[in-house]
């Protein structure tokens, strides 16, 4: 019987130690996983803000370049997008 104790209590403290590296293991692996998300919401967002203002450059030279063009499209981008909206709002 004690020596059944002694096993039982020797498993309980490897169990305990095994769930403190568990505990360790898995908070370091959070923190690099916050850690690399960050980084990588940083990096997207540069890209999306650098692909934002070459967007911007290039209607505004479309614009400049080619300005009753410019405002026939964005007329009839409008009616389709309106007509879309209509037809969504009265479904």
């Amino acid at each position: 019987m004690q020596q059944n104790n002694a096993e039982l209590t020797q498993d309980f403290e490897v169990l305990r130690e095994d769930i403190t590296r568990l505990r360790t293991d898995m908070g370091e692996m959070l923190s690099h996983l916050a850690g690399g998300t960050k980084t990588n919401v940083a990096v997207a967002k540069d890209k999306l803000k650098s692909s934002g203002k070459k967007a911007l450059t290039y209607s505004e030279n479309t614009i400049k370049e080619r300005p009753i063009s410019s405002v026939v499209v964005l007329f009839l981008v409008g009616l389709v997008m309106g007509w879309l909206l209509d037809r969504k709002m009265s479904a």
